[in-house]
């Protein structure tokens, strides 16, 4: 009887939760609607997917960077790949991913790819914005290049050098 019960609550709290809102008019809807929702109601079907959470506070922006980006087409790995204006990595870097202004690579070991790109960035002007964990953020040829390197894992990502303070930060 316990399990029914608790498979048949929450069906009732929602049920009654639409008819108290759909009841309301006037300015009382009105500052229902403005009320932000703090209730959370875990299924009972363990199998059953849940949402995700989110953390209170924590607002997701979507900013728009105008500007655009210097690009050129290299090889490596037997692949042609879109990468900055003046950068390089090794041919034999193993690139797991390369979209619009992202190039994923899983070298074992970071060094020669760190290497590659820091000479490679140095050369072609680029200069240290920022240091993140793990990389640096570079500017130059009108590009902001946020590098990463870690074994087994690193990651070129670009766009417009108006978006430095973002990759700078992240």
């Amino acid at each position: 009887m316990s399990k029914a019960l608790n498979r048949i609550t929450p069906w009732i709290a929602g049920a009654a939760l639409v008819v108290t809102l759909s009841a309301c008019t006037g300015e009382n809807s009105q500052e229902l609607a403005a009320t932000p929702n703090t209730a959370s109601v875990q299924p009972t079907d363990p199998s059953a997917p849940m949402e995700p959470e989110t953390s209170p506070g924590v607002e997701e922006t979507s900013q728009q960077f105008e500007g655009t980006t210097s690009e050129e087409t290299i090889t490596a790995n037997q692949m042609e790949i879109v990468i900055p204006t003046g950068l390089r990595i090794p041919e034999d870097t193993l690139v797991t991913k390369a979209e619009p202004n992202s190039i994923m690579m899983a070298d074992e070991d970071p060094t020669a790819v760190t290497e590659m790109v820091m000479a490679s960035a140095a050369e072609a002007g680029y200069e240290v914005y920022g240091e993140i964990p793990g990389g640096s953020v570079l500017v130059g040829h009108g590009n902001a290049v946020m590098f990463t390197a870690f074994p087994q894992v690193q990651q070129i990502t670009w766009g417009p050098e108006v978006m430095k303070d973002v990759l700078a930060t992240n």
